[in-house]
């Protein structure tokens, strides 16, 4: 048989299972069950949300296992090869002298990214009650009553919902809306810095000559630099969520070398186990699965002392963590991540569109899987054919990539809407940027490639030409950012804004609260704050999560989140809460009542019936309802 006939039956088998995949999709159908009583989308539609697992998954691995099979039995010595590679060390990297003019490219990306930070026009926009309100209102909880998640119930992760506002705050002596919006825009600064150095770690590890990986660095720092900017309303193709994520990518790189440092780094790469947890427990979740596999990785290739410090790290890390807080915060933390991993996909749970359909979002679904079950064909394709113009540790890097994009793409399966598909076709379009400018850069046959010494430093200046021009180009036309988020798109860089930055920032930070709401919200926050103004705290039953904090009382439960409440036993918790601190007041329905599409009373039957039977209605006031309790 033929090379061509191999690879023509190869190419043949691999469509066909991608398109027995899209067939069987709709019928992989598993019994509904829901035991926790949650309402949401999936019980609304008697739908098992383990269904769209196991179909995404078998959509993206039965085509790879083909391709893997084809090449097995094609291919004499295959997995012998794959393993010899995994196992094999390349020789250390020399980054030494040269790596100097990579380094002023960095510093000059650098400069572009803060000097885009001190242009930025402070966001004013109205409050977004559900989405600030996480934040804002746990923060005010730990402000008034200390405590994490005995007095706050987090959905999201401590640092988002709590460290970092609450530390913002305490930091500037100011408890507002500009000072807690400032900390995401710090936030984002960090994770623009941490691209850029992602993108350092990266080229390090390609087998080019000097002034390749200068041009390789310069092209996927400008791909990283794209994935996100300074608008916080933007829902970007790597979302600062993914900080951990980035980090721990970072980290392999050293983690994979040979170097005298590689154990301490692998080390530090343990421990951002629970931090990574704190941060976000969905991306903490991704990348404790991401270490799991590290570790065994570690193992199967005899690296026992990185393997070692790696497990160490993560051990460590979590012994500090339950050694600094108390016994009691510690187990309301166990409970309320246990709760949110059983809880979440059900409550936010939207049915995933079928790939190549007509289903609303089906495209931008279809283009994100489609492309991370490229990215798995490519990484056959390096290993079983041994591309020797990738070193094994590149090869290793796109594989955690690809593992990092297939896991993380389960957020855009337990809410399958426009938004969050989005978010997760980053990682796979970091894996296909980088696979792209390294094979276009092994092209023998150009003119960066030169031999000649004099074509060095001309090439060098040529590269910072380009480099500042495509800087300024970005800036002139806001490249990276969409057109959708804006009603008009303005320069990043102002001169004019950077001249006068301490003084916007100053004016930001002290702007009161009333300037960030409506006249309606203004209307039900100040009744609120006249008829509570005898009382410790107040209780809301909508998707409003802001209204505490601008109350300016904390949550009589800490339920604050109502959106979050989800089964039974929580809607119990949060009853029993009320009979405790017996609030006044509790407010409910208002403006995004049927946000999702499904009403708070209508999601928590269990709440909603108790406080019809041990609360009246009081007063409305546009949307908002008040109910009063009754007195005995």
């Amino acid at each position: 048989m033929t090379n061509y006939t191999k690879v023509f039956i190869s190419f043949i088998l691999t469509i066909s299972s991608i398109i027995l995949a899209t067939f069987l999709w709709n019928k992989i159908y598993l019994p509904f069950k829901n035991p926790l009583e949650i309402i949401g989308e999936y019980s609304k539609q008697s739908y098992n949300p383990i269904n769209d697992v196991l179909r995404y998954l078998i959509f993206i691995f039965f085509p790879l296992l083909v391709t893997l099979l084809c090449c097995i039995f094609f291919i004499k010595n295959s997995f012998r090869n794959i393993k010899k590679q995994i196992l094999q060390d390349d020789k250390t990297t020399k980054n030494n002298v040269k790596s100097k003019k990579r380094k002023i490219v960095l510093f000059i990306f650098l400069i572009y990214v803060f000097l885009e930070f001190f242009s930025i026009n402070f966001p004013y926009k109205p409050i977004d009650l559900y989405h600030e309100g996480q934040s804002l209102t746990p923060a005010f909880n730990n402000i008034i009553n200390g405590g994490y998640w005995s007095n706050s119930y987090i959905t999201v992760g401590v640092f988002h919902e709590i460290f970092a506002t609450s530390f913002t705050w305490k930091l500037l002596g100011l408890e507002t809306i500009g000072a807690a919006r400032f900390q995401v825009l710090i936030i984002n600064l960090i994770y623009k810095i941490s691209l850029l150095f992602l993108s350092y770690q990266i080229t390090k590890k390609f087998l080019l000559g000097e002034n390749k990986k200068i041009l390789s660095f310069l092209l996927l720092s400008f791909v990283m630099l794209s994935l996100s900017n300074f608008n916080i309303w933007e829902i970007h193709l790597l979302p600062s969520r993914d900080l951990p994520l980035v980090l721990f990518l970072i980290l392999l790189v050293e983690v994979i070398d040979n170097k005298n440092f590689s154990n301490f780094f692998a080390f530090i790469l343990g421990s951002l186990s629970v931090l990574s947890i704190l941060w976000g427990l969905d991306r903490g979740a991704y990348l404790n699965l991401s270490l799991f596999l590290l570790f065994f990785l570690l193992i199967f290739k005899g690296k026992m002392k990185k393997s070692i410090f790696l497990i160490f790290g993560f051990f460590l890390g979590w012994i500090i963590f339950f050694s600094i807080n108390a016994q009691n915060e510690a187990k309301f933390f166990i409970e309320n991540s246990l709760s949110i991993y059983q809880n979440h996909g059900f409550i936010d749970g939207i049915i995933h569109p079928i790939p190549f359909s007509d289903d609303p979002n089906s495209w931008r679904a279809t283009k994100t899987i489609i492309s991370i079950l490229i990215c798995g064909l490519i990484l056959i394709y390096l290993f079983v054919f041994n591309y020797k113009k990738f070193s094994n540790q590149s090869k290793l890097l796109l594989t955690f990539i690809f593992i990092i994009s297939t896991i993380s793409y389960i957020q855009a399966l337990s809410r399958s809407d426009g938004p969050h598909m989005r978010e997760s076709f980053g990682f796979p379009l970091i894996f296909l940027s980088i696979f792209f400018i390294n094979k276009v850069l092994q092209i023998k046959k150009n003119f960066y490639n030169q031999p000649s010494v004099r074509l060095k430093k001309p090439f060098f200046q040529f590269v910072l030409i380009v480099q500042i021009f495509f800087l300024f180009l970005m800036s002139k036309f806001a490249i990276g950012y969409s057109p959708k988020a804006y009603s008009s798109i303005e320069p990043t860089i102002n001169i004019e804004n950077i001249k006068t930055f301490n003084s916007r920032f100053d004016i930001f930070i002290n702007t009161t609260d009333d300037l960030f709401l409506d006249n309606k919200l203004l209307e039900v926050v100040n009744y609120y704050k006249f008829i509570a103004k005898n009382d410790k705290c107040v209780q809301i039953f909508n998707y409003d999560a802001g209204i505490p904090y601008l109350v300016k009382k904390y949550s009589c439960t800490k339920y604050f989140f109502i959106w979050g409440l989800g089964s039974k036993t929580n809607q119990l918790k949060f009853i029993e809460e009320l009979k405790i601190s017996k609030p006044n007041y509790i407010l409910l329905h208002g403006p995004q009542d049927f946000s999702g599409g499904i009403s708070a009373s209508e999601r928590l039957p269990y709440a909603y019936k108790y406080i019809l039977d041990n609360y009246s209605k009081y007063k409305q006031v546009y949307e908002w309802v008040f109910y009063k309790r009754n007195i005995l």
